[in-house]
């Protein structure tokens, strides 16, 4: 079985794309990644009972990025996520697995100058019972087999885009502001100066762009995995805004971040400065329409009192209770104490983005919860 999935998996590996440009050398790239990986993961499959190694993410979809620079090797810019799955392997074995492919992949991300992340080990058996999100149904819709022995992904429950919770669009949208959040603190005073964090600047002032727009989709339950649809779809949702200047920034913002998605670029000249509080703002009115989609008659309510309604309902209500009590987010029996942690990060994040600056300690202590709750 494991020969006849390495079989097929290597023939795919010769037609298919990982870019969105549909760059030759930079899916050239990828096609040598997946299959010097391979070779290095090969002999884990007894040791660590690894039952398939998967290359999701941007790359796995065929929607990652390729770097042109004039003069220079192609080269890819987004990060490579891979997926980890063992059969019949207990919590310490997937814990040894975790470590054993990092220090793989560390070689690998030194090599190509970009990140390489491996999300952790899972056991097969649990598959059937994993809760739709949009991370695992992505993965369902376009992957690439770097090692397997069985067919893993067909285990995962399918859904339709339109069954996708709430919170997740409420997920997207904080972890799309944490990056906005982010590249606005580089940007107080001078400004960035190291290409580094110029380039960090600008890739999430697109990320933030593109997550506001599907956030919005996910709400409305207008979401397609396919990106082509997502745009044609983004205009008529866009007016939820209920302001039609608002809706049409949206609208060209997503635009452009996806034409920086399909020829990113280390060197983009513009306003950074002024794109960050347009997209500070933009983000504000996008959480406010993502709640009227699913809570009636919001007038009444403040942000904290629609994320906490029965409308928005996310996660298992006693673990989030836990977690607010032990993380500070909510007192013991006060307002929305049982709501997602990340509710609680998004109220957090629209007072940061309220203001004109935001208190550099609350900012480092927002992102600590964050990297938490990410």
């Amino acid at each position: 079985m494991g020969v006849a999935m390495t079989e097929v998996s290597t023939r795919e590996l010769g037609t298919r794309s990982f870019t969105l440009s549909r760059n030759r050398e930079a899916d050239a790239l990828v096609r040598q990644v997946v299959t010097e990986l391979r070779r290095e993961v090969n002999g884990l499959a007894s040791e660590f009972g690894l039952a398939a190694l998967v290359l999701g993410g941007g790359y796995g979809r065929g929607e990652g990025g390729a770097l042109v620079t004039p003069g220079q090797p192609v080269s890819l810019y987004n990060d490579m996520d891979f997926f980890v799955f063992t059969r019949n392997a207990g919590r310490r074995r997937r814990r040894w697995l975790d470590i054993r492919l990092g220090h793989l992949v560390e070689s690998w991300s030194t090599r190509l100058g970009i990140d390489m992340d491996i999300a952790p080990a899972r056991e097969v058996s649990r598959l059937s019972k994993l809760p739709i999100t949009l991370m695992y149904q992505e993965l369902c819709r376009g992957y690439c087999y770097v090692f397997a022995v069985e067919d893993v992904i067909e285990k995962i429950p399918l859904a339709p885009p339109s069954a996708l919770p709430v919170l997740e669009g409420m997920r997207l949208l904080m972890n799309r502001g944490s990056g906005l959040l982010q590249a606005s603190q580089l940007l107080i005073g001078a400004g960035p100066t190291e290409p580094a964090e110029r380039d960090f600047v600008w890739r999430n002032l697109h990320k933030c762009a593109l997550g506001c727009g599907d956030a919005l989709l996910i709400a409305a339950g207008q979401y397609d995995f396919d990106l082509g649809v997502r745009r044609r779809r983004l205009p008529a949702v866009a007016e939820r805004l209920g302001d039609s200047s608002a809706s049409r920034s949206l609208c060209e913002r997503y635009e452009a971040a996806v034409t920086f998605k399909t020829h990113p670029s280390r060197d983009v000249a513009g306003d950074a400065s002024g794109l960050a509080a347009c997209l500070r703002t933009q983000w504000r009115q996008v959480l406010t329409a993502c709640l009227a989609c699913r809570v009636p008659q919001p007038e009444g309510l403040d942000l904290l009192g629609q994320l906490a309604s029965a409308e928005m309902r996310g996660g298992v209500w006693w673990k989030n209770y836990l977690l607010n009590v032990v993380y500070g987010l909510a007192g013991v029996g006060g307002a929305g104490c049982a709501m997602p942690p990340q509710y609680w990060l998004l109220v957090r994040l629209d007072c940061l983005f309220a203001g004109e600056t935001a208190d550099p300690q609350e900012v480092a202590h927002f992102l600590t919860l964050w990297k938490r709750f990410n």
